[in-house]
């Protein structure tokens, strides 16, 4: 049970703040079914500058390109790029590059008896490239072609690999014939077959497949179809973007932004408060620093929004890897270590109160909660019950130094590999009570590869949206050489009967079966621990009063800023 009551916003999330800044327009109505209703605003504010400050960068704008749990790619994703469809934080679909959702009423997506499907997605006219070429579904077919690409450094090839064919009728019709069911193929968002300009790419891919995913036209030359354009981007410093005039639903009411890379949160709050700055937001502040922004804007020179999209982990190693504790490989171990965590203690140090003990992936405020609740496994903090588990795995504590050893007389030592100090801090001094030798290494925010991210050699504390398309379990996701080790499996775990049920839950179109499979995976999930769920994550954003549009970001996408070309500055 959690020691306070709070609000978990996932889907319509609802902001809070010291002084709300509501929009001075309405947001565009979200259209399920048929075109976009929304209205397209009018020119940007001569003069308008937004200046935003992130705690990192990206390696890459390319969707596939960059680590999925990247928020910084996320953020910019959303200024850089358009979708077929965006969610809104009521989880409901706005069309994006098509003029609307395909659904099974309105015949473009056709459900057939053995499980295969066809989608049809007809593009906008007006949607182009920030060069001027006209997006068209060639553009779509040749991104297919990359995104399953086996010899390209790919992180995450959902839900691409559910596709047997993406193909275009004409410039403006794209179809896809889907191996199997998909739940979200009428609404393929961020991640999720992001075009590429097929008229500035294709010849390259041709000709250097080796070096294609280190060109500059991901990064630095990056040419979108997005809200924005990018028109300077400064490794490590900063990224100028510029207002898409013609952008296919109009032109963002901000002429430009500056976007600058501050990777120290209190930095980034001193920005904020003295005006240098005008928006940031989750994971670069956190609640210390919202906390704070409440208190000194309690006139109203700002706001703060928070809610919640993301659940709090330790992912434990499965790979042989220097230094490795293969006791992790044991299921009792696993059990014993999350008994031995006092996880509404860790809770209430790390979210100032605002976060909550989680014991499965799924946020309460999801529909299927209600079911996962009824039949997981749960591991209340019980050093006892540790002590026991572990002793039946082999690991007694030795009389003369308290510590864990085996019948071999070897210690029982765990690294713990984090980004919070506090938060490591507490995760070892609670496994040191239960005899763990527990040593911290805290992972710099910039200058680890990949590779050596993913060879933590005991314990990984990290966060991921609680979203279908963002479970990081599956076998296939497990980092290699290949994926150059930014697949999201860190720990490369594997279960056969969890990579079903996971499987299942994205092919489930059906309400009722999703729900029911939801339930079956996360009660398996809750048997084999493949990672220990810690706390539910509070989100935030903090923006000046200037500033009117932010809303919270949502389960699929979750970037604070998917809504920036309805964002606007008063002053």
């Amino acid at each position: 049970m959690w020691r306070r009551s709070w609000l978990v916003f996932v889907l319509g999330a609802v902001i809070t703040s010291s002084c709300a800044a509501p929009s001075s327009r309405g947001s565009p109505e979200p259209s399920t079914t048929g075109t976009d209703a929304s209205a397209a605003p009018s020119t940007p504010r001569p003069g308008s500058i937004l200046r935003m400050a992130l705690g990192a960068q990206p390696e890459s704008l390319a969707a596939k390109f960059t680590s999925g749990s990247s928020t910084a790619y996320h953020e910019l994703s959303n200024i850089f790029n358009s979708f077929i469809a965006l969610y809104d934080p009521s989880d409901s679909l706005r069309p994006m590059l098509v003029r609307q959702i395909p659904t099974q009423d309105n015949g473009d997506w056709v459900v057939n008896a053995d499980g295969t499907m066809l989608t049809t997605y007809r593009l906008r006219e007006n949607a182009r490239w920030h060069d001027g070429a006209p997006v068209t579904a060639e553009d779509f077919v040749f991104a297919y072609e990359i995104y399953i690409d086996p010899t390209l450094p790919i992180t995450v090839r959902d839900p691409e690999n559910l596709m047997l064919a993406v193909d275009a009728v004409d410039q403006r019709t794209l179809q896809i014939r889907w191996k199997q069911p998909y739940f979200r193929a009428n609404g393929l968002s961020e991640q999720a077959l992001v075009p590429m300009p097929r008229h500035l790419l294709e010849e390259k891919y041709r000709s250097n497949k080796a070096g294609f995913a280190d060109l500059p036209e991901f990064t630095t030359a990056w040419v979108g179809s997005g809200p924005f354009k990018l028109e300077k981007w400064e490794p490590g410093v900063s990224i100028t973007a510029k207002a898409n005039l013609d952008w296919f639903l109009g032109p963002p009411r901000i002429e430009s932004l500056e976007i600058r890379f501050i990777t120290d949160p209190n930095t980034i709050l001193a920005n904020l408060l003295s005006g240098d700055s005008d928006y940031t937001g989750s994971p670069f502040v956190r609640d210390a620093q919202a906390t704070a922004a409440r208190q000194q804007w309690a006139d109203g020179t700002g706001y703060v929004g928070s809610w919640s999209i993301k659940i709090q982990r330790t992912d434990f190693q499965y790979r042989e890897v220097p230094n490795w504790q293969p006791s992790l490989t044991d299921l009792r171990v696993r059990q014993a270590l999350m008994h031995g965590l006092d996880r509404e203690g860790l809770s209430d140090l790390m979210t100032s109160g605002l976060g909550g003990r989680a014991d499965t992936f799924v946020q309460r405020s999801d529909p299927f909660f209600p079911l996962v609740d009824q039949v997981i496994t749960r591991y209340p903090y019980d050093p006892g019950r540790a002590a026991a588990l572990l002793a039946d795995a082999g690991w007694q504590r030795s009389a003369s130094s308290g510590m864990l050893a085996n019948s071999a007389g070897q210690g029982f030592g765990l690294e713990i590999w984090g980004t919070q100090n506090q938060e490591a801090a507490f995760v070892a001094d609670n496994w040191k009570q239960i005899g763990v030798a527990s040593s911290i290494y805290l992972k710099p925010s910039a200058g680890l590869s990949s590779e050596v991210r993913a060879a933590f050699p005991g314990i990984d504390i990290s966060n991921s949206p609680s979203s279908p398309e963002s479970f990081q379990f599956m076998s296939v996701d497990a980092p290699t050489p290949q994926n150059r080790f930014t697949a999201p499996n860190k720990g490369s775990f594997s279960d056969a009967e969890v990579d079903r049920l996971q499987q299942a839950r994205l092919e489930a179109v059906d309400s009722t079966q999703r729900g029911e499979v939801t339930a079956a995976l996360f009660q398996r999930v809750s048997q084999v621990v493949p990672t220990g769920v810690l706390y539910h994550v509070p989100e935030f954003f903090i923006a000046r009063g200037r500033l009117r549009g932010p809303m919270a970001s949502n389960v699929v996408n979750p970037a604070t800023c998917w809504n920036i070309y309805e964002w606007e500055l008063t002053g």
